[in-house]
Formats: C-alpha cells, sequence, structure tokens
C-alpha cells in the first residue's frame, strides 16, 4: 500500500524537486549571500542607474543580474592592522614603524590599528562614507587598507616626531602624541566611512643601542629617586602615626583621670545630698512627734481633759481582776487619778 502511495504522488514529487533546484540554481547565479559581520553595495555596469548605488544592502540574500550588475561586500567589524615586523603578531604585518625625533634619534615602534569601515561620524552617514569608500578608493580591499595604513603612518610619524628623545620616553607625552595622531586620522579618513577605534603603541627601541643603554639607566636613577623618596614619605607617614599615637594614648589617659576624678566628685555629691536629705527628714519626724506630744499636753490641759483622761484608764481599770479596792469613789477621777500616781492635770506624781 506505501509504494502503491509512493507510485500515485510521484509525479508531484519530481515537480517539486525539479522547482528546488530551478530556485536554488537561481539563487545562484543571481543572488550573493551577504554574512553578518558585513554590508554590501552594489554597482549598475550599465544603463540608467550606472554606477555605485548608495543603498547600503544589509546582511541576507540580495538579487545580483550577472554582467548587469555587481555586488561589492564590505566587513563591518572592528580589524586590525599591525605595523610589526613581528611575524607571530600577525600573519599580515607591514613593517615596524621609524619615527625620527627632534633631536636626530630613530626609533623603531610596534604600532596597533584597531579600525572599521562603514561607521557614521559626524555629518557623515553610512550611506555616503560607503559610497565614497568605493567610488573615492577603490573597490580593492588592498586599497583600502593602504589608505589606512598611509594616513597612520603619517599622522603618527609627524606627532611623536615632535617629541625629544628624552620625552619619548616620558609616558605622559608619548600617549598625548599617539592619542593627537589618532584623531587626526580619523579626520583624514571619517569621509570615506573609515573610523580608527584604538592606536595603540607597542614595544619600542632605539636604533642606537648607546642611547637605549642610556635611557635604560636614566630610568634606573629615576626609579631609585622615586623609591628613595617613596621610602622618604614613609618614614615620615610612620614617624607621624607614631607621634599621634603617643599624642592620642596621652589624652585618653587624661580623660579616664578625669572621668574618674568626675565619678568621685558625683558621688561625694550624691552621697552629701543623701544625707542632707535624710537629716531634713530626721528632724520632720522629731518636728512630728514634738507636735503631736504638744498637742496632746495642750489636750490635756483643756477643759474636757477630765474625759479624756477617764477614757484612757477606763479599759485599765476594766482589766483589774481580783483585788479589792476600798475608800475610792468610783465616779470621783481625781481619787482614781491619785491612786494611780497621776496629779490632776496628768502629770506622774514623783512623791514630792
Amino acid at each position: 500500500m506505501s509504494l502503491s502511495f509512493f507510485k500515485s504522488f510521484k509525479p508531484f514529487l519530481i515537480f517539486i524537486s525539479f522547482i528546488v533546484i530551478i530556485v536554488v540554481t537561481l539563487s545562484y547565479v543571481f543572488g550573493v549571500v551577504v554574512y553578518p559581520g558585513e554590508v554590501a553595495l552594489r554597482q549598475i555596469n550599465f544603463g540608467p542607474k550606472q554606477g555605485v548605488q548608495k543603498k547600503i544592502l544589509d546582511a541576507g540574500l540580495v538579487w545580483n543580474i550577472p554582467f548587469y550588475s555587481k555586488i561589492y561586500k564590505v566587513p563591518s567589524v572592528i580589524q586590525t592592522l599591525y605595523l610589526t615586523n613581528n611575524d607571530k603578531e600577525s600573519k599580515t604585518t607591514e613593517g615596524v614603524l621609524e619615527v625620527q625625533t627632534v633631536d636626530g634619534s630613530s626609533i623603531f615602534a610596534d604600532i596597533y590599528v584597531l579600525y572599521q569601515f562603514i561607521n557614521e561620524s559626524e555629518n557623515i552617514s553610512k550611506e555616503q562614507g560607503a559610497y565614497n569608500l568605493l567610488t573615492q578608493i577603490g573597490v580593492s580591499g588592498d586599497l583600502w587598507m593602504q589608505r589606512i595604513k598611509t594616513a597612520t603612518i603619517n599622522e603618527l610619524k609627524k606627532s611623536l616626531g615632535s617629541l625629544s628623545t628624552s620625552e619619548f620616553y616620558n609616558p605622559y607625552k608619548r600617549e598625548k602624541a599617539v592619542l593627537e595622531a589618532q584623531y587626526k586620522i580619523n579626520d583624514r579618513l571619517k569621509k570615506f566611512g573609515i573610523s580608527v577605534a584604538g592606536l595603540l603603541l607597542g614595544r619600542y627601541t632605539y636604533k642606537e643601542m648607546r642611547i637605549d643603554n642610556a635611557i635604560f639607566e636614566k630610568n634606573i636613577q629615576d626609579q631609585e629617586e622615586r623609591l628613595n623618596t617613596a621610602r622618604k614619605k614613609l618614614g615620615e607617614a610612620q614617624a607621624k602615626t607614631t607621634e599621634l599615637e603617643a599624642k592620642w594614648d596621652a589624652k585618653i589617659k587624661t580623660l579616664l583621670v578625669e572621668a574618674e576624678n568626675d565619678a568621685k566628685v558625683i558621688m561625694s555629691k550624691a552621697d552629701l545630698y543623701e544625707g542632707e536629705k535624710k537629716a531634713q527628714g530626721d528632724l520632720l519626724v522629731s518636728k512630728a512627734i514634738a507636735e503631736s506630744q504638744k498637742l496632746k499636753a495642750d489636750a490635756l490641759k483643756q477643759s474636757g481633759a477630765d474625759m479624756y483622761v477617764t477614757k484612757e484608764l477606763a479599759p485599765m481599770v476594766k482589766s483589774l481582776k481580783g483585788g479589792v479596792v476600798n475608800g475610792v469613789d468610783p465616779y470621783n477621777l481625781k481619787t482614781w487619778m491619785s491612786k494611780f500616781g497621776f496629779n490632776a492635770n496628768g502629770s506622774v506624781n514623783r512623791g514630792e
């Protein structure tokens, strides 16, 4: 059953295969693949739109008619140009850069140029830069590289050549000259859509060994002077640190003694305050007791004193058990007081 199914669809499969073959063939003949990291421009060889077209073609399959048009692809990623004699750096080295200083010394320097095509810059669009690249420099990648190399060498020789032999050894002045050269290179190449993203100075040597040795000795001397200066500053810092430690130790000790003395003073004041308050309390209690006794005495002196004494003696008389008290009128208060040794005013009778 499966064989009969295949036979029934065989013409259709043949037709589909034929269509695929035609499409692939047409794509190969009339199409060009622009890979990621590339852009392309189309050139019309004849007709009303003859010449390089300004429109940039992005990655993908773009149409192309043989003999009528041609597609030129330009890499858009950052690439590196090596100006060095060291073949290990790259297979595409362009030779070391030789710089002549203002005082006549020759210096060999390894230069690394990071560049990029089809880059948009100030007042220059990507389309305009790409168009100028193909129409004013050429359609060959070698021509593009030669333009970058020429601009780089010329500007570096100008900027680095403005330094003296000793100034070239100064990293700040040397890097400043390299940066100035990069700005000028970009000014010359930006209209072609070329941008130098980085310009790096690697190893450099002096052509005359005596100069190299002299600068090496001078560098050693400078390093020793900087080392001695650093040691001196370190010693000063350590001495200052020791002085500050001693100063603060003394301050801390002084503060501790002052705090201890202040604590003693505060405790003495607290004890004094406590004694004063206690004495005042005792005085108030004594005054209260005296006042109570005075009030009691005053009460006894009043006309109602007999009633008070009777009230006070009633429980005492009630508690008497056994024995006989003769000759005392139970309602005569004075007689009872006399029997118990009290005077009429309530004081104790001492037998005077």
